[in-house]
C-alpha cells in the first residue's frame, strides 16, 4: 500500500492510525542523505582571521596613500596655475631701448583695438606713493568770468595771466585777477596763447594766427590761413610755426607776420609743435607723426600709428624719447633719432591733452575721467585715478604733488 499524497510505503502501519499520524510519524524520521550539514561544515578549512584583519587594514592604508597623492597633484597644479597666471600680470615689457619691444613689423597685427586695460586704482598702492595721502582744499583767491569756455591752458608772463576763450575774446588779467586788457577775434579760440617778449600770439577758428602786444593787446599783425587753427604756436628765434586745420604747417616771422615757408601734411592738424634738436614735431588726424627741419620745412621722418586714428593730443618728448597719446587708445613710445617706435601701451580713452614726463613717470588723464601714472622705463601703467569726469588739460607736478582739471 502506499500513501496516495507522497506515494509513500503504508505497509506496516496499523490500520486504525489516521492519515495524520502517519504524516507526522513520517516527519519525526531521520534524515537519510549521507552526510549533514555538520558534517560537511566540520571538512571546511578554518580561516586564520588577523591574516584576513591585516590585508584589509593593508588595503586600507594603499588607498588613503593613494588619495592623498592624487589629491598632492590636483593642488600642486592648481598652485602651478596660480603662479604662472600672477607671474604673467606682473610681466611689462622690456625698456624702449630694447629692440622688438610691440614691433610693428609683425605681420599678425589685426587691425582691431584690443579691449582696454582696466588699470589698477590708487587707492591699492597708497604705501607706495607720498602724493597718495589726503590733502587740504585749495583755497580759490580770485575768479575772472568770461562769456564761453576756456579749453585750453592760460600762459603767464610779464606779470599777467594771458587767457583764450571760446567766446572769442582773448584777455590780459594781473596777479589779483583784474582785467588789464582784452582783444576779441573773428572765431572761437581753441588755441593756447604763446607769449614771447612782447608779444601774445594766438590762432582763432576765423582762420587768422593773431600778435598781440603783450602790455596792451593791441593788434601788431594778423595772418590769414584757409581753415581754422586749433593748434596752439610756437616760437623761436623770432618764427612762429602752427599747424593749421587745412593740412598745413605754416612758419611765420614773428616782427612781421610775413610767410617763410609752409608745408603740407597728409592730414588737418589740432596738436601743437613742439620743438627738439632743430626740428619740429607735429601730428595730424590720420595719425601720423612728422619730424619736420626749421629751416625750409621739410619733412626728414614720418611715423604712422596702426589703425591711422587722429593724434589730438600734443606729443611730449624727454631724453630722446617721443610719447604720442593717440585716439586708438594707445600711448606711443618712439626714438627720437631713428622715429621708429619702441613700445605700445593700451589705456582706456580717448587723449587730448599732453602728458607730463618726469625723471621716471609719465602723467596724463582721458575723457574717460582716468588719470593714468605710467612708468617710462617699463612702459606699464603703475597706477590709475577715477575722477568720473572728462579730463581735457595737461596735469602739472610740483614738489611730488599733481595738479589737473577735470570738467566737473
Amino acid at each position: 500500500l502506499y500513501c496516495p499524497e507522497c506515494n509513500h510505503s503504508l505497509n506496516g502501519v496499523k490500520e486504525s492510525s489516521s492519515f495524520q499520524e502517519i504524516f507526522d510519524s513520517k516527519k519525526e524520521e531521520p534524515m537519510t542523505q549521507s552526510e549533514s550539514f555538520s558534517e560537511i561544515s566540520e571538512e571546511l578549512p578554518e580561516v586564520d582571521h588577523s591574516t584576513l584583519a591585516k590585508s584589509t587594514l593593508k588595503v586600507k592604508k594603499i588607498s588613503t596613500l593613494s588619495l592623498l597623492f592624487l589629491g598632492t597633484l590636483g593642488l600642486l597644479f592648481f598652485l602651478t596655475k596660480g603662479i604662472i597666471w600672477w607671474i604673467s600680470e606682473l610681466k611689462t615689457p622690456a625698456h624702449p631701448s630694447q629692440k622688438n619691444v610691440h614691433s610693428t613689423s609683425s605681420q599678425s597685427q589685426k587691425n582691431t583695438i584690443p579691449a582696454p586695460i582696466e588699470a589698477p586704482l590708487l587707492s591699492q598702492f597708497h604705501s607706495r606713493r607720498s602724493f597718495t595721502k589726503k590733502l587740504p582744499k585749495g583755497k580759490i583767491k580770485w575768479s575772472y568770468q568770461t562769456q564761453g569756455r576756456i579749453a585750453v591752458k592760460a600762459a603767464y608772463a610779464n606779470n599777467l595771466v594771458y587767457v583764450a576763450s571760446e567766446d572769442q575774446w582773448v584777455y590780459a588779467l594781473d596777479p589779483k585777477g583784474h582785467l588789464k586788457w582784452k582783444y576779441k577775434t573773428g572765431g572761437e579760440i581753441s588755441s593756447s596763447p604763446f607769449v614771447d617778449s612782447e608779444l601774445v600770439f594766438v590762432g582763432s577758428t576765423d582762420h587768422f594766427l593773431y600778435a598781440l602786444e603783450a602790455s596792451t593787446g593791441r593788434l601788431k599783425w594778423q595772418f590769414l590761413t584757409s581753415d581754422a587753427l586749433y593748434s596752439s604756436p610756437l616760437v623761436w628765434k623770432g618764427v612762429v610755426y602752427i599747424g593749421g586745420h587745412d593740412q598745413y604747417v605754416y612758419a611765420i616771422d614773428a616782427k612781421t607776420g610775413q610767410e617763410k615757408w609752409k608745408t603740407k601734411l597728409q592730414a588737418s592738424n589740432f596738436s601743437s609743435p613742439i620743438l627738439y634738436d632743430s626740428h619740429i614735431i607735429i601730428t595730424d588726424t590720420q595719425g601720423s607723426l612728422y619730424l619736420i627741419e626749421l629751416s625750409k620745412g621739410t619733412i626728414q621722418s614720418q611715423f604712422k600709428t596702426p589703425l591711422g586714428k587722429p593724434i589730438y593730443a600734443t606729443p611730449t618728448i624727454s631724453k630722446g624719447y617721443i610719447y604720442v597719446p593717440s585716439s586708438d587708445n594707445y600711448l606711443y613710445t618712439l626714438e627720437y633719432k631713428s622715429f621708429k617706435k619702441l613700445s605700445q601701451l593700451l589705456l582706456k580713452g580717448l587723449f587730448v591733452s599732453s602728458p607730463y614726463v618726469d625723471e621716471k613717470m609719465l602723467y596724463m588723464g582721458s575723457n574717460t575721467g582716468m588719470f593714468y601714472a605710467i612708468d617710462t622705463k617699463q612702459s606699464s601703467i603703475e597706477w590709475a585715478f577715477s575722477t568720473q569726469a572728462e579730463i581735457l588739460s595737461s596735469p602739472l607736478v610740483v614738489e611730488n604733488r599733481i595738479y589737473f582739471a577735470t570738467m566737473k
